[in-house]
């Protein structure tokens, strides 16, 4: 039995051995076979090295640069260190076909690299009719013996990457770039696939085209209008928006520009313009582009200006002197030998000195978006201090009501008898405003000139710059900008005319503008017939104005034009501007009056003019005016010192604009000095006003009506709307009320007790809106919030400010008042004992709240430094400040009598008293007895204590040692003690201060002591010496 299991035990211990072996056998097996076609795969990898057999191939082998080119019926290949490039056809390459292509640098003066930088630059245009600009480039050379050049896709493949900047994959807005440049040297420009490795890197660029003899790679970005250069303190450079900004090192093949910014000499003689009188004070090295030309739009300073321009191109051995800073610059690219890139440099100086500006050249004609504002645009009208009057769209009153006359006020509890309050010294300040319908006065001055014909709206044109060949002068000269609706090409010829495209640009369109001013002004929902509706009072004027070169007489301009001479008129018989509508309450005008004139030009003098007559006819009627004024350009005419017209009507004439706006700049300033509460508005109408160019630019409008009130409008909905702003800014907006507390009084924290209430002027019925710190349910959409500051270094005693909400306006059916509780200062008591017990200013008219009879033409202290009704109306602040109530203070009155100790009936004259503060420093009253031995302190003030300190004894008496506390209690009551004799008791109103004569013993802590004490210490010592005298004798 035991062997046969020893048996079956060893029988199932070698299975199991059996099955593990099997396992391990079947696992080896499994991996093995994960290995097999790795191996393949490497084994005939190795036979293929060896023996390079492709089916339906025909093998090159090249030792050439180390470049082996792979030839097929559909695909070459080319491949070195760094590029791999595989071109696949559909219907195939010839067999003998060969394919090279290498990564190209920029050499300087090399002739193939001139045409390399000529197709940039072409594909450049290509780039600006898609919007878009380059940013980086990069070159790659293709040589090939193939003939076959059409659809053909090619793969670019950079081993070590490619370096791009600004490359970018996203699906939505891919900007790299493929040109292709041919034999012809035309460029055709695709959107190629690219992939970057984890750095950014260009590693796969594939593009299907032709096949040419250069691949330009380029990077892009949206084509900006313009960009503004900070030239630091000199001022901002604008310039051509396709000009790039390096920030490291240029890119190659581009076309590098610097600016360098010259002032005078501090030796140079202030009017020379000799060039080696300057210096150069600031250099731009790292501008370039990619065109061939590049526009400088503007130089914007306010405290310098341009006196000359040279240029230098990157081959010219010497600089040129231009006529004109703004303008197109050829550039060049980078010559060796030359040694500087294309230069501009700029002449200033300082506007500051009062020397002789010096004749300059002849201004040339302005081309294409070359002179934008003849003002800086960074200059800015600074906005007005708020209005100061006293009579406006408001009644308002501020008043006060003294608490202490036992009379109860209604709006506090403070003064109710219950209250143990001491209200001597308490007031409630009052402070109320309601809404008039004050009418108004509006008066709407309309430009008619030639330029109002013009659509008011924009559309896009391709823009052409013409130039026509001039026999007389043997060149091309500026012949003018002509927009097309299609793209025409490059450049074309009709007739003696070149014609060469700009770009893209924004015309006029779409409705007239004067037509606009007429829908907007005019009918039932016009801007006349919107005041008329807010007041039938309202009065309503017309002006039109212009400026005509259809004169029969007047002072003879010769060649003022290109139509030759014309006569001037003179102040007197001008008709530039002229009356549409006189002063009524109604909005009738016949729209014919406002139609634009043909070929007229721009006369804002004329219309200043015009519009101070019309206003002189109502300068009296006490009515708020607002002027509007409209225009869609700059002024082109205007009125001399000798009274005659001035300016040839052409906006663009560079020297015409400059002298016509400084004509009526002037203007500008007589007129507003004239007015200086008249509200202006000015509006300009056109397509391109707030794009400052010399035709349309907002500066004169700007500097009329102030930057805040000028509105550039480009269409007629944004007409109609800033019109509709307008009558609603007439209204009353933003109001607030505040009053800046005076040093003489505080505002009451222990019970202030702040009150806002609405109170209707057809019932009487008051409602609550603002009570117990917060706004109540009537006041939640009238009352924003309602503040106290505390005081600070700029307002020493605290402001309190009830803010309405934003878009709420007031009306005349209710009154709004704030009230509150103040107490008299201890500023107030110090000013009425120094002015020992006088008041120097008096109460304003009607400042008494109520029967009470504190304020209006009483003598006292002023309530409030600055109270004042703060609004919105036409967008300007307003102000209208408060009368001053006035406070008086109540003092408590005491009397001493010095008396002699022993005689009470004997009266001390000529004893002096110090009254001093708290602190028993600073000295509040002085006084000394009469011969009375009476002193009276006039000037005390309720719940404050005095020490009173007696500084001079009268001869023969003691000087005491320890003053006399004075406390004045909240209700006036007056207690007098002494540390030694303790309180004193006042008798027929006075206090009695005893004093000792010098030998008497004081109870008061006097001197007389003190002999008492030596005489006493001289008896004992006498007495001591004479007992040890006794005592040794009987010893002996």
């Amino acid at each position: 039995m035991y062997s046969r299991l020893k048996r079956e035990l060893v029988i199932v211990i070698n299975r199991k051995k059996k099955y593990k072996l099997i396992r391990l056998m079947v696992t080896v097996g499994l991996i093995f076979s994960q290995l097999v076609l790795p191996i393949r795969r490497l084994g005939l990898q190795m036979i293929s090295t060896q023996t390079k057999v492709i089916p339906q191939e025909i093998v090159t082998q090249t030792e050439t640069q180390g470049t082996q080119v792979v030839a097929t019926k559909q695909k070459l290949e080319s491949e070195n260190s760094s590029l791999k490039v595989a071109l696949k056809r559909e219907s195939g390459f010839e067999h003998n076909a060969t394919i090279d292509a290498s990564l190209d640098t920029e050499s300087q003066g090399d002739n193939s690299q001139r045409s390399v930088t000529q197709a940039i630059v072409t594909m450049a245009l290509e780039l600006r009719k898609q919007g878009l600009s380059i940013v980086d480039t990069k070159i790659v050379r293709i040589q090939s013996s193939t003939n076959q050049r059409n659809d053909i896709t090619t793969t670019l493949t950079f081993k070590n990457g490619l370096s791009l900047e600004g490359a970018s994959t996203e699906a939505n807005d891919p900007n790299v770039r493929v040109g292709i440049v041919n034999p012809n040297d035309t460029v055709q420009t695709i959107t190629p696939t690219i992939k970057q490795d984890a750095d950014g890197k260009v590693k796969n660029l594939v593009f299907t085209g032709r096949l040419g003899k250069q691949v330009i790679i380029v990077s892009t970005t949206r084509l900006k209008e313009e960009q503004t250069i900070s030239l630091d303190s000199y001022g901002e450079l604008v310039i051509d928006g396709a000009v790039g900004l390096s920030q490291k090192d240029r890119p190659p093949y581009s076309k590098p520009i610097t600016v360098n910014i010259l002032k005078p000499k501090l030796s140079s003689i202030e009017s020379s313009l000799d060039s080696k009188d300057f210096e150069i004070v600031k250099t731009i090295d790292n501008l370039y582009t990619w065109d061939d030309q590049f526009y400088l739009l503007d130089f914007i300073s306010k405290q310098y200006e341009v006196l000359k321009t040279d240029y230098q191109s990157a081959k010219d051995s010497t600089p040129q002197t231009r006529d004109i800073l703004f303008g197109e610059y050829t550039v060049e690219p980078l010559v060796m030998n030359k040694g500087h890139n294309n230069t501009i440099n700029i002449y200033i100086r300082s506007t500051r000195p009062l020397g002789l500006k010096p004749i300059g050249a002849a201004p040339a004609l302005i081309q294409p978006r070359s002179f934008r504002s003849l003002t800086p645009r960074s200059t800015r009208m600074k906005r007005s201090a708020p209005v100061e009057k006293f009579e406006g769209e408001l009644e308002h009153h501020k008043r006060i009501d003294y608490l202490g006359d036992n009379q109860n006020n209604p709006d506090t509890t403070i003064d109710d008898k219950e209250d143990e309050h001491d209200t001597s010294d308490l007031y409630r300040l009052y402070l109320d405003m309601t809404g008039k319908k004050n009418p108004l006065d509006i008066l709407v001055v309309v430009d008619k000139s030639g330029s109002m014909q013009e659509g008011i709206g924009s559309v896009q044109r391709y823009r052409y710059y013409a130039q026509r060949w001039d026999d007389y002068y043997s060149q091309w000269v500026y012949h003018g900008t002509f927009d097309y609706s299609s793209y025409q090409g490059e450049s074309f010829n009709r007739g003696q005319i070149h014609y060469r495209y700009r770009g893209i640009v924004s015309v006029s369109d779409g409705i007239r503008r004067d037509d606009a001013v007429k829908n907007s002004l005019l009918g039932v929902n016009g801007l006349l017939q919107r005041f008329v509706n807010i007041n039938p009072e309202n009065k309503l004027s017309v002006i039109g104005f212009q400026g005509s070169a259809d004169y029969h007489a007047g002072k003879w301009y010769p060649d003022q034009s290109p139509r030759g001479g014309f006569y001037q008129p003179n102040l007197n018989n001008s008709r530039d501007a002229e009356l549409l509508k006189g002063w009524s309450t109604n909005s009738l005008l016949d729209p014919n009056t406002l139609t634009a004139l043909h070929n007229n030009g721009t006369n804002y003098h004329a219309a200043l003019l015009k519009a101070k007559e019309i206003l002189n006819e109502v300068k009296d009627d006490g009515r708020r005016k607002i002027m509007i004024f409209i225009s869609d350009g700059v002024p082109t005419f205007y009125f001399g010192e000798d009274g005659y017209r001035s300016g040839n009507g052409s906006s663009n004439d560079r020297n015409n604009v400059t002298r016509s706006q400084e004509g009526s700049k002037l203007a500008i300033d007589e007129f507003k000095a004239r007015y200086p509460n008249l509200s202006i508005y000015s509006l300009g109408v056109s397509k391109d006003i707030n794009s400052d160019t010399a035709s349309s630019s907002p500066v004169v409008l700007k500097y009329l009506s102030g930057e805040e009130h000028y509105y550039g409008i480009t269409d007629t909905a944004e007409l109609e709307k800033t019109l509709n702003k307008i009558v609603e800014d007439s209204k009353l907006s933003q109001l607030g009320i505040s009053d800046s507390l005076s040093q003489y009084v505080d505002y009451y924290d222990k019970q202030p007790d702040v009150l806002v209430t609405r109170k209707s002027k057809v019932n009487d019925e008051t409602e609550i809106l603002y009570q117990k710190d917060q706004v109540q349910e009537a006041g939640k959409d009238i009352i924003d919030k309602v503040v106290f500051t505390p005081k600070t270094t700029s307002q020493p005693k605290g402001k309190v400010t009830l803010t309405f909400k934003s878009d709420y306006k007031v009306d005349d059916e209710y009154t709004y008042t704030l009230s509150f509780n103040v107490k008299a200062s201890d500023e107030a008591y110090e000013k009425y004992k120094d002015n020992e017990g006088r008041y120097s200013e008096m109460g304003d008219s009607d400042t008494d709240y109520g029967t009470n009879q504190t304020s209006s033409g009483k003598g006292g202290l002023p309530s409030n430094s600055d109270a004042s009704v703060n609004y919105m109306a036409d967008g300007r602040e307003q102000k209208l400040p408060y009368k001053h109530p006035v406070i008086q203070v109540k003092t408590v009155p005491i009397t001493f009598t010095k008396v002699d100790a022993d005689n009470n009936q004997k009266k001390l004259a000529g004893v002096e008293f110090e009254l001093r503060k708290e602190d028993k420093k600073i000295v509040w009253e002085k006084g000394t007895t009469g011969s009375n031995g009476q002193l009276n302190f006039k000037y005390l003030q309720k719940g404050k204590t005095y020490y009173l300190y007696e500084t001079k004894a009268k001869l023969g008496y003691t000087l005491p040692e320890n003053p006399w506390e004075v406390a004045v209690a909240n209700n006036g009551d007056i207690k007098v003690k002494h540390p030694i004799e303790g309180e004193l008791k006042s008798k027929d109103g006075s206090y009695m201060i005893k004093n000792y004569k010098i030998y008497q013993l004081p109870s008061s802590g006097g001197r007389g002591s003190q002999i008492f004490i030596i005489v006493g210490s001289m008896t004992a010592t006498v007495a001591l010496l004479f007992y040890r005298r006794q005592h040794r004798k009987k010893q002996y």
